[in-house]
């Protein structure tokens, strides 16, 4: 009985105490800020949802782009797409109403999915740091194939789902939280929400903070040092002292190398296509500097989006007589979800290759449209039949069209109606009973010619 008594609460915990008040007792906030925390989470949902779906129809009509890389975008993308999708539009509706108008099961639901899609959504920014630590610094150490990338990729989203079950069996709560308008989980009632929100913080967020932040700079690292060598090889190999012009064999294989790892280097996160090789040192230090922002930008979006919220969360279940202020703790939550406008940027629109299949299948959209628009003009302009074959309306006329046809269609006969073929003879053909009486009726002679 105490499993279901225990669960029965969680339940009538997600209910607040009546409709248009909040289950805190705290007072309704004024009309400004109630339209300020609407907007801002609607602006998620109109940017966010448009973004992922772009992606997501990106990855599946481009040849391209069905890499092993961009399944770990691709698993990102909808993970942020079901949160725009199941979670912001009905947060958006208790933002207006102030309450969760739902009924407590469904706040059970919503805290569920909006807690662990989020989790995904961290992990996976994790598996993408992964999968390009192995690809471009240790290629020859560990090749992540389709099978070992599908499997990372269900264990992230088995993982991140996980996590977000215990509260539903008393591990935590989950809980309407007038402040930031969601049935989220509810960490400043102690105890075992304590516990599991530290667990949670170090196991979901700390580590793929430390994931993404190693991995992104070894990644540094490792083309620094590239540069650094093919810098110093050109120099030595074009000082005065060097008689011998040939290239040696270790420069050879280096370049090779440093080919393979620039290409797929710039597939990932440049704008460019590849490193030259024989360029100058500007364009090696414009390239590095491109590779040092992408890094900086990721890494700074983990933080300020969920650094705030874990330890504004942390500061409240320590201090249980101290509660933020309401929109700190509203703006706290936001930035976890503008996440999901902000991943397709850096992961998929800044990429070359989905900015290049993107202009291709808006070029193939517009040319389609273009072509319907005509037809459908053209079939507006109508059309005429004639005896079965189509001539458009700007033949017809007082006389008919210079290259028009006409086809002699059949009259049936009967005897009471008898057929009359002067009637629907073609006029531009020569009778053939006409031929006949010429050759059969012989002429009549003038009368000069008879009295000769």
């Amino acid at each position: 009985m105490l499993p279901v008594t225990l669960k029965m609460s969680n339940l009538h915990s997600g209910i607040p105490s009546g409709f248009g008040s909040n289950s805190s007792g705290q007072p309704r906030p004024l009309l400004a800020e109630t339209a300020t925390q609407a907007i801002l989470y609607l602006l998620i949902l109109i940017i966010g949802l448009p973004l992922n779906t772009l992606v997501l129809l990106l990855v599946y009509k481009c040849q391209a782009l069905r890499s092993i890389t961009n399944a770990f975008v691709a698993s990102l993308a909808l993970a942020d797409f079901l949160i725009t999708l199941l979670g912001l539009p009905v947060i958006v509706i208790a933002t207006i109403a102030q309450s969760w108008p739902f009924g407590g099961t469904f706040c059970q639901i919503s805290g569920f999915l909006t807690f662990s899609l989020r989790n995904v959504s961290i992990l996976s920014v994790a598996g993408i740091a992964v999968d390009r630590y192995y690809v471009i610094a240790r290629p020859f150490i560990l090749t992540i194939t389709r099978d070992r990338a599908l499997k990372m990729i269900v264990f992230l989203w088995w993982s991140g789902l996980l996590c977000g079950i215990p509260p539903l069996f008393g591990l935590g709560l989950y809980k309407f939280s007038p402040t930031r308008c969601l049935c989220d989980f509810s960490w400043p009632d102690g105890g075992s929400s304590l516990a599991y929100g530290i667990y949670l913080f170090i196991w979901i967020y700390l580590t793929s903070l430390l994931i993404v932040t190693i991995s992104y700079y070894l990644i540094y690292q490792v083309t620094r040092d590239h540069m650094k060598y093919k810098a110093q090889r050109l120099a030595s190999s074009l000082s005065p002292g060097s008689g011998d012009s040939s290239i040696p064999s270790e420069l050879k294989s280096f370049r090779l190398l440093q080919a393979s790892l620039s290409r797929k280097w710039a597939s990932f996160m440049s704008s460019s296509s590849t490193f030259n090789l024989n360029a100058s040192s500007p364009s090696d230090v414009a390239m590095e500097s491109k590779t040092a922002k992408t890094i900086v930008a990721v890494i700074t979006t983990c933080l300020v989006t969920w650094l705030p919220y874990f330890i504004l969360n942390f500061h409240c279940s320590s201090l249980s007589d101290s509660k933020p202020p309401r929109m700190l703790d509203f703006l706290a939550t936001w930035l976890t979800f503008v996440n999901c406008a902000l991943n397709p940027v850096l992961y998929a629109l800044l990429n070359r290759q989905f900015r290049h299949c993107l202009r291709e299948n808006m070029r193939l959209w517009f040319r389609l449209s273009a072509q319907q628009t005509s037809e459908d003009a053209s079939r507006l302009a109508g059309t005429t039949h004639n005896g079965g074959i189509t001539r458009s309306q700007a033949d017809v006329g007082d006389g008919l069209a210079p290259f028009s046809t006409r086809r002699d269609l059949p009259r049936p006969a009967s005897r009471a109606f008898p057929v009359d073929s002067s009637l629907f003879r073609n006029p531009l053909v020569r009778p053939r009973s006409a031929s006949f009486q010429q050759r059969t009726v012989p002429t009549q002679r003038h009368h000069s010619h008879a009295a000769l």
